[in-house]
């Protein structure tokens, strides 16, 4: 494996994995982190950073898909949700969630809100399996499919749950939350009684799953943790520890959401390190 070269608390160069060594006295660390090994996600940049002395946040898959122990969403592997609302379900953990459209797979759950929440989830399940909700149609909690059945059952009484719920959701999960909620899918809105009201409301607005792993770093798009980046200068991305030393990209303790923005960390952070070792501005 590859080693800095440093005497004395100075940058010499690398220590290549064939006995080579390479004199410089800048050198740029942009290994990435650990997510796609297929891509070439070691993780070996670590070593490097440590060795100059830097402390690493502990790394964990983000951007990735989330598994569940509960096994009923498995005959919906597929269907997915346009706009639901997503959080953690611990004291401490906002409430707030994230937005953003939800899928369901053979394994649990996946989608921009699941992948954008999935950092947060892989860290804190370290400490056991994590309790999530998740509000169907984000914007649109307990209390008010409520107040939408009460109002249907004055005005579409005869009408069945589930053509109700279908112009909201995939009837495919119309039925599977009646199922869960112990209500019949051929119960009208008149038939509907208030346990069956509540029980079917609680699972809309706030759809309990528990996650008891991720689908780790071979398939997550990014890696959350690396380098600390109090260690780091921001304005040249220049290691505090090691004079000579700059560190770009997946390799520091910075990740983002869906959309883009990890690319642009990375493409951006190499930009600046770069000229930042060869002295431009």
């Amino acid at each position: 494996m590859a080693r800095l070269s440093v005497a004395d608390g100075v940058l010499k160069g690398i220590e290549c994995s064939d006995g080579r060594t390479v004199v410089a006295d800048r050198v740029v660390l942009a290994c990435g982190g650990k997510s796609w090994p297929e891509l070439g996600g070691t993780g070996g940049g670590y070593a490097l950073a440590r060795q100059a002395g830097h402390t690493i946040v502990e790394p964990a898959p983000a951007l990735v898909p989330l598994i569940t122990g509960e096994k009923w969403p498995e005959k919906l592997a597929g269907v997915s949700l346009p706009h639901s609302r997503v959080w953690i379900d611990l004291p401490r953990q906002s409430k707030a969630g994230l937005a953003g459209g939800l899928l369901l797979t053979h394994h649990g759950l996946s989608g921009p809100a699941i992948l954008d929440l999935s950092g947060a989830v892989a860290v804190l399940l370290r400490e056991g399996p994590v309790p999530i909700r998740i509000e169907l149609l984000a914007g649109v909690d307990v209390a008010a499919w409520r107040g939408r059945f009460d109002a249907w059952r004055t005005a579409a009484g005869s009408r069945s749950v589930v053509s109700l719920l279908r112009e909201y959701l995939p009837e495919s999960l119309c039925v599977a939350l009646c199922e869960q909620a112990g209500v019949a899918p051929s119960t009208t809105m008149a038939q509907l009684p208030a346990t069956g009201r509540d029980a079917l409301a609680g699972l809309l607005g706030a759809l309990p799953f528990t996650v008891t792993d991720t689908k780790g770093f071979d398939v997550a798009f990014v890696t959350r943790g690396g380098v600390k980046l109090s260690e780091v200068a921001p304005a040249t991305l220049a290691s505090r520890l090691l004079p000579g030393l700059f560190l770009a990209g997946e390799l520091l303790d910075l990740d983002g959401p869906c959309g883009g923005f990890n690319l642009q960390w990375a493409f951006a952070s190499g930009h600046l390190a770069g000229r930042s070792a060869v002295g431009r501005d």
